[in-house]
């Protein structure tokens, strides 16, 4: 059997109520609250935002990172004239509140990556 239910106050508390005998086994398992899809779209916005408008989020993941869990996304350049290029970087977004995780410095290591790959072509 499979039971919903949300985390409030340190404590799972079910979509329905439930009774279930002593010594039952229970076993939890946590969602992210952004699915990939939508952490997907964010990296993406990002990227075109911040890098550029022909890098895209491709081969994302669910990895924890400094106590967290994170969509780690890798950005690919691309065109509709050929297909991504290797990538030139990760995008990370929080898994639970949809924040972009990436810096400054991220943008310009993308940006010298992006055109030594550009200037190679």
């Amino acid at each position: 059997m499979t039971f919903a239910g949300k985390l409030q106050n340190g404590k799972v508390e079910l979509s329905v109520p439930i009774d279930l005998p002593d010594g039952s086994a229970v076993y939890v398992i946590a969602q992210p609250a952004i699915e990939m899809k939508l952490a997907r779209r964010k990296a993406t916005g990002w990227l075109v935002s911040y890098v550029g408008n022909l890098v895209g989020a491709m081969d994302g993941s669910l990895v924890q990172l400094d106590n967290r869990w994170v969509w780690r996304f890798h950005a690919y350049m691309t065109s509709q004239f050929h297909e991504p290029y290797s990538p030139i970087g990760d995008v990370d977004v929080d898994a639970n509140t949809g924040e972009v995780l990436n810096d400054q410095q991220c943008i310009e290591e993308m940006w010298a990556r992006g055109k030594r790959i550009m200037g190679s072509t």
